[in-house]
């Protein structure tokens, strides 16, 4: 076997998810474009002027109404181009994932020398490498927002980009997964969204039926605080489970290009 072949293999998901890469970059991009012009506003231009400089003085003039609307933005502001990096690596590799199903690349690699070892190797390097760089752009992203604002990068932001990771790293990773087993993309993405999503649902379920018992309002910061304290609780756990869903992944794509010994 060539050397090469490890570096042909991973250059060849790089080059299938070339269109993907290019939209995802283009949609952070865009994001991060609209984040920094919002930056400004709220520090120069019409955003500004609504809150005043100590929330009451804008055109807003109730200070609660501003500290809510100002908290959004900032929110909007600072987490949706974060989280547009972190789609990159899971659009990326559902495409991929549907090109091969498309051209029925499984006829192709079973009739190969590769190993299913170094399929599975490439697979979970070549979404390892790209899950990196969605980190990296969303990190830098917000650094630049706090420098704007004047604040610290904090390790809470950290717990957060986290969070976003996991989701997609999961919705990347079963989608992989299935796609490639039924052979369908629809089908795949069915069942890939049916595991994500249920458990959101449960969890919003339960929370809506708390807050219905207990009579108390939950106000949009203390949903967001209480959101954050959570993140900071268990990034640690965060990360690992992105990296047992690495394992998962790696596990999964072996089984699934082993080929049977007749």
């Amino acid at each position: 076997m060539k050397k090469g072949s490890f570096t042909g293999l991973l250059y060849r998901e790089f080059y299938l998810g070339k269109s993907s890469y290019i939209t995802g970059i283009l949609l952070f991009a865009g994001s991060a474009l609209l984040g920094w012009l919002s930056l400004l506003s709220l520090k120069y231009g019409n955003f500004g002027s609504l809150f005043g400089k100590d929330l009451s003085g804008g055109v807003i003039k109730n200070k609660e109404a501003s500290e809510i609307i100002r908290a959004m933005i900032l929110l909007f502001m600072r987490y949706i181009p974060a989280l547009m990096s972190c789609t990159i690596g899971a659009g990326v590799f559902m495409d991929v994932a549907c090109k091969d199903v498309m051209n029925k690349w499984n006829r192709f690699e079973h009739s190969t020398p590769v190993t299913p070892l170094r399929f599975a190797a490439v697979k979970t390097i070549s979404m390892l490498i790209t899950t990196a760089i969605s980190f990296i752009l969303a990190v830098f992203y917000i650094f630049t927002i706090d420098i704007g604002l004047g604040e610290s990068f904090t390790y809470a932001e950290i717990s957060i980009i986290s969070i976003f990771l996991l989701f997609l790293v999961v919705l990347g990773v079963l989608s992989q997964i299935f796609i490639l087993l039924l052979k369908d993309r629809d089908k795949g993405m069915l069942c890939t969204t049916a595991i994500v999503m249920a458990p959101i649902f449960i969890i919003s379920f339960i929370n809506a039926e708390n807050e219905h018992e207990s009579g108390k309002e939950v106000s949009f910061q203390e949903t967001i605080k209480d959101f954050t304290e959570k993140t900071l609780e268990y990034c640690p756990l965060i990360f690992i489970a992105i990296a047992v869903i690495f394992a998962v992944l790696f596990v999964s794509m072996y089984l699934i290009y082993k080929r049977r010994e007749k």
